[in-house]
């Protein structure tokens, strides 16, 4: 501000005093006051920003705008005060001093950063750039001034401007190339159009310098006035830029790949013209650029097929990955719904043409949406994953394993039939039964399976999948944890599918059965599995003697609870190796009456209270624990005792060995019309004599 004072007032002073020279020093005076106040706002716009990726840069290029103003100071004292014009001056090395400053302030503007292969290619393309400038500077100054006589340091300051004029090109480039940071981005084009037009001024106040036409004042001088303004203006359009996470993002880079070839072209051009009408010029300078210039056109041309290439494998990589991922499940890495219906449509498309046969295995697990209400869905994802890995080791390895959606899954089986499939299946409910889950913390989860062969249940796509989810939702009716076949009679009886008509007692009834199974099976887990082959073999005769629906059950609730008084029981006569003493069995009999009492509490379990309080009344009455007469026990019961009878003649306990089940079948026959209901155990006898055969003719 003070230099702007002084400067006012100096040329208020010339005007008063007048003279010949008064018009031109005023002028100079002008000048410099424009030079002086630019080089104050870049530098109060450089305080600003201090601390700012941009600050740097503002801050040397004020500097090379003061030393700018210097020069013009100094070249009015010489041309008006002292009426000279020595060549060089103490007003042209001032001048030079700017082209450092402004180089550096060039390099230090952030702009973004990019791949390597990017970086690589913006780095040849500054240089095509920086050559084709370097060969206009050439042909317009650095040649002709190699011809022209002066002393050795007129020379050098000719020759100084140019090179000057070099090094504001070589920083250019990158601006023009490479997009600058948003805060940035308008005040540097700005600037980078300011700086051309300084290296315009310089070629023209060379060439004419080099002619002797270069007179003060001429219209040269303008486009130096009008390069300083706008360097000015860029400063003023600076805006804060506090954000640097754009500095490395490969997307926010943006180069003006047609400037290369728009300089190359400007290169040949002049060559063209140097060689035809101006032969004083040396055209080995414009023939080193031209060449230097092909190569780097040819290494750029390399650059970007290799990044072609590169680009094309990361696509073809990006679309194989894609392609997995739409045949993956994301959760559980296993195929999802699509695969799997692909893979259904190839088996079943091969069992057509080859008469093969093939098999589906559909499995849920049971009470999922309360387990990821309880542990959350992170936990449940753990889950799915776990859960993924146990059921596929129980598969085999032509077995395409896969998620249907949500806690459902499918097994494809080729070349199996039913009896072979329930095998495969039922070996993957005991390894999910028997795995201990670590997903929240849960302990056991337990799944439902149905299987479906082809053709015997369907020959479509459509129908197997059907009589599978059929099967599937029976056993999930049936109480959970269990396989089952499509051709099954208890899922015909049944007839259960997602939209079974199913009561809401009834699903009431399903929820506080499984509730008080887990509560058992923390119990005894060996009671747990007890608990689920008698709740089969008792739905099964309940079908078989004609029971409805809702009562059937209602009748295999009761026996997947039928011990459920035994919590009541102390663990050292539940684990008792030997006989129980008179004292023991008195406590051990009391579970019925327990259990009894425990259900009631639920009015949803009410209609099952009768059946566990009876399951151990005999027929002839000497049962207990009210010592019931022949059908005065509840049906439900009664088929209740011969179920749980016979699983425990068949299993090994701490007390007895395990017979074979023809044995036990004989000592239920043994006790019908005295312990068990002779119609119950004609049934059971029916049932597995049936099952028998059936394995039987599978074999054979």
């Amino acid at each position: 501000m003070v230099a702007v004072y002084i400067t006012a007032y100096a040329s208020w002073q010339v005007f008063r005093w007048g003279g010949p020279d008064a018009k031109e020093l005023i002028g100079d005076l002008l000048v410099t006051v424009f030079y002086g106040s630019a080089a104050l706002v870049v530098w109060t716009v450089a305080r600003r920003c201090s601390g700012t990726p941009a600050g740097p840069a503002w801050r040397l290029l004020a500097i090379g705008l003061s030393f700018y103003w210097i020069g013009s100071v100094l070249q009015a004292y010489y041309e008006v005060i002292a009426a000279s014009k020595p060549y060089p001056s103490l007003a042209d090395p001032s001048y030079l001093m700017f082209y450092p400053f402004a180089f550096a302030a060039l390099l230090r503007f952030p702009r973004a950063g990019g791949l390597r292969v990017q970086r690589f290619e913006t780095l040849i393309d500054c240089a095509t750039v920086a050559i084709a400038g370097g060969a206009v500077v050439w042909y317009v100054l650095l040649g002709p001034a190699t011809l022209a006589h002066g002393t050795l340091l007129q020379t050098l300051v000719t020759i100084g401007f140019p090179v000057g004029d070099l090094i504001l090109i070589a920083a250019l480039a990158p601006v023009l190339l490479r997009r600058p940071l948003p805060g940035s981005a308008t005040a540097l084009r700005i600037a980078a159009a300011g700086f051309t037009f300084i290296v315009a001024a310089d070629l023209v106040y060379g060439s004419l310098s080099l002619k002797g036409a270069y007179s003060g004042g001429d219209p040269v001088d303008g486009l130096y006035l009008v390069a300083v303004g706008l360097l000015g203006i860029a400063a003023c359009a600076q805006r804060d830029e506090s954000d640097t996470d754009e500095l490395d993002h490969p997307s926010a880079v943006r180069r003006a790949t047609w400037l290369p070839w728009l300089g190359v072209a400007l290169v040949f051009g002049l060559l063209a013209v140097a060689t035809r009408e101006s032969p004083l010029v040396p055209v080995g300078g414009l023939l080193v650029s031209a060449a230097v210039a092909t190569f780097l056109v040819a290494l750029r041309q390399l650059a970007a097929q290799r990044e072609l290439l590169s680009t094309h494998r990361e696509l073809e990589l990006a679309h194989a990955e894609l392609a997995a991922l739409a045949l993956t499940d994301p959760v559980t890495l296993v195929p999802n719904h699509r695969a799997l219906m692909s893979s259904i449509n190839q088996e079943l498309a091969r069992c057509v043409r080859g008469a093969a046969r093939c098999a589906l295995v559909f499995i849920d697990i049971d009470h999922f949406k309360a387990f990821n209400d309880r542990f959350g869905h992170a936990a449940g994802d753990a889950a799915l994953r776990e859960f993924s890995a146990v059921a596929g080791s129980g598969l085999r390895r032509a077995d395409t394993f896969g998620r249907w959606g949500g806690e459902e899954f499918v097994a494809i089986l080729p070349e199996v039939d039913a009896t072979d499939a329930m095998v495969v299946a039922e070996r993957v409910r005991k390894a999910v039964a028997g795995h201990h889950f670590k997903a929240g913390q849960s302990g056991h989860l337990t799944c439902s399976l149905g299987v479906a062969a082809s053709p015997g249940d369907g020959g479509t796509r459509a129908e197997l999948i059907e009589a599978a989810d059929r099967a599937m939702y029976a056993a999930k009716r049936l109480g959970r944890n269990q396989t089952l076949s499509a051709a099954d009679p208890v899922v015909s009886a049944l007839g259960a599918e997602k939209t079974s008509d199913v009561s809401r007692s009834s699903e009431a009834l399903t929820d506080a059965v499984s509730a008080l199974a887990m509560l058992v099976d923390a119990r005894d887990g060996s009671t747990d599995a007890h608990a689920s082959v008698v709740a089969d073999l008792a739905r099964r005769i309940s079908v078989e003697l004609g029971c409805g629906d809702d009562e059937a059950a209602t009748i295999g609730a009761g026996a997947r609870l039928h011990d459920i008084g035994k919590i009541a029981i102390p663990d050292a006569i539940l684990a008792k190796p030997g006989p129980l003493t008179e004292t023991e069995r008195a406590v051990m009999q009391t579970h019925p009456v327990v259990g009894a009492e425990v259900l009631a509490r639920v009015p949803a379990l009410r209609a099952i209270v009768p059946l566990v309080r009876s399951h151990h009344e005999r027929w002839d009455g000497t049962g207990y624990p009210d010592g019931l007469i022949a059908e005065e026990t509840p049906l439900g019961a009664r088929i209740i005792s011969v179920a749980d009878a016979f699983d425990a003649m068949v299993s090994e306990r701490p007390y007895s060995e395990a017979m074979t089940p023809d044995a036990a079948l004989a000592e239920l026959s043994a006790g019908a019309g005295t312990q068990f209901d002779t119609r119950v155990v004609e049934v059971m006898e029916r049932m597995l004599r049936t099952r028998n055969a059936s394995r039987e003719a599978a074999l054979v």
